[in-house]
């Protein structure tokens, strides 16, 4: 008994939520408040209107993309609080513990979906403060990239909400959305 209280103690999974790079969940939240002025800038984005996309609806894809994966963590927490309580309580039943430990599986993907998800994002905001003659063609490749990662983690959000608790298909969303990512990255040339 004390072995399985020690894998589902609440605290215990908060600590799995630490990286290198710093809290996943601090990371989000300075990501949130984060604003991003496109209304003054030096660079001419006569090219990237060519081809029907600016640099505000990059950055508003951006930030929903941010903010869906804000939400699927704050489901997930709140999941882990009720189970570590009913687990408290020995309420869980065999199905309900299984299910609890498919989360706790989980957490290794979603700290590298977080964490690559805010480097990308970081490379792709020095992208737009370069000068580049180009542009137009990558704020295209970075739309249809940034609709797609935006349709995973609406996925995500679905698959980790209170009523859904589908944990397999929510850690299949984030190794594609890792594999989306890298593959947008590989197809980028400067």
């Amino acid at each position: 008994m004390d072995d399985r209280h020690e894998l589902w103690e609440l605290s215990t999974l908060k600590s799995r939520l630490k990286t290198p790079f710093e809290n996943v969940l601090d990371i989000i939240t300075d990501t949130l408040k984060t604003r991003v002025s496109t209304l003054h800038r030096w660079q001419n984005n006569s090219k990237a209107d060519e081809f029907g996309v600016s640099e505000s609806e990059i950055i508003g894809l951006m930030h929903r993309v941010v903010f869906e994966m804000s939400t699927a963590l704050d489901q997930m927490e709140m999941v882990l609080e009720q189970r570590q309580s009913a687990l408290d309580d020995r309420l869980l039943r065999s199905r309900q513990r299984d299910n609890t430990k498919r989360l706790v599986n989980l957490f290794p993907n979603i700290i590298l979906a977080v964490n690559y998800q805010n480097l990308l994002w970081t490379w792709l905001f020095n992208l737009m403060n370069q000068p580049c003659k180009n542009i137009g063609p990558l704020y295209k490749k970075m739309q249809k990239f940034l609709k797609g990662a935006l349709q995973l983690v609406e996925n995500l959000r679905t698959y980790t909400s209170k009523d859904n608790n589908k944990w397999t298909k929510a850690d299949e969303v984030l190794v594609t959305l890792v594999q989306k990512g890298v593959e947008f990255t590989n197809g980028i040339h400067i």
